[in-house]
């Protein structure tokens, strides 16, 4: 697995802290995707990880349980 760097790091949580916010944030469905995210979060063995990927990680499943939820809405 390549390196990354901190910088890297940031941009990518900063990114996805800002995507989060745009499909997530005020869509109604943020207890749901929550949980939905908490579900397979606690699965993934990962203790060792930095809080600040975790919660990344916890984000980006959350921005695509949200995205699913809309579309079978708009379908």
């Amino acid at each position: 697995m390549p390196e990354v760097s901190s910088g890297e790091l940031d941009d990518c949580i900063q990114r996805i802290g800002a995507l989060w916010e745009i499909e997530v944030d005020g869509s109604g469905h943020e207890r749901t995707v929550g949980e939905a995210a908490a579900n397979l979060m606690s699965g993934s063995g990962l203790l060792y990880v930095p809080s600040e990927v975790l919660h990344m990680l916890t984000q980006a499943i959350e921005i695509g349980y949200a995205a699913a939820l809309k579309s079978a809405e708009d379908d």
